[in-house]
């Protein structure tokens, strides 16, 4: 329930996570930067096509934001090493079937993808055709955590970054030492991959 309660919220919000945790630090915005988009924001649109907004759901993920960036994620991470990434639930005959059927057909009683789970439950054993949903994320929480630390407290310290009129140096700082002492793997570090990805793109192609 309570996954299913954040995967909401992140669909309402916009900019945020399955966990609903946002992915941007409005906090640390230099002023000047933060007042010239004060007030514009607004959430995003998407087109709406289908006539239920369980399926128009769906369209988004697999059009517009979940699928597109996993892709993309995985057949770079694939082939840098040539290895070919087959998907074979993306054929596009089972995703039309999926997206056709009614949303009880989808999700009954909290339980998701209940079609696959009744037509394999004679084929698998019943640990697996009733496994929950596992999110399987990669590394970079943790390693912004802890390998990749000296790296990006070269990035976040640097002069260049402070000289930029988008974020509050000393503000990133502290927010990225505070990611650091949070107990565990933190639950969000889009924000961070962010800071540090802006500023080597300046590097590279401006600086």
């Amino acid at each position: 329930m309570k996954f299913f309660l954040n995967s909401l919220n992140a669909y309402f919000l916009g900019g945020a996570s399955a966990d609903a945790t946002s992915f941007v630090r409005p906090n640390v915005f230099k002023p000047s930067f933060a007042e010239a988009f004060s007030g514009t924001r607004n959430p995003p649109v998407f087109a709406a096509p289908l006539d239920s907004h369980f399926s128009n759901m769906q369209y988004r993920d697999i059009t517009r934001a979940k699928l597109p960036r996993i892709l993309q994620s995985s057949d770079r991470s694939s082939m840098a090493y040539g290895v070919e990434h087959r998907v074979p639930l993306l054929d596009y005959r089972l995703v039309e079937f999926g997206v056709a059927l009614a949303p009880w057909f989808s999700v009954r009683s909290g339980e998701q993808r209940f079609f696959m789970r009744q037509a394999l439950k004679s084929i698998l054993p019943k640990r697996v055709a009733s496994a929950p949903k596992r999110a399987v994320p990669s590394p970079q929480r943790e390693w912004f955590k802890k390998e990749l630390q000296p790296w990006i407290w070269s990035i976040l310290k640097s002069n260049s970054f402070g000289k930029r009129e988008y974020f509050d140096q000393e503000k990133v700082l502290k927010e990225y030492k505070q990611y650091c002492k949070t107990p565990g793997v933190p639950a969000n570090s889009f924000h961070i991959w962010q800071w540090i990805h802006l500023e080597t793109w300046f590097r590279t192609f401006f600086d």
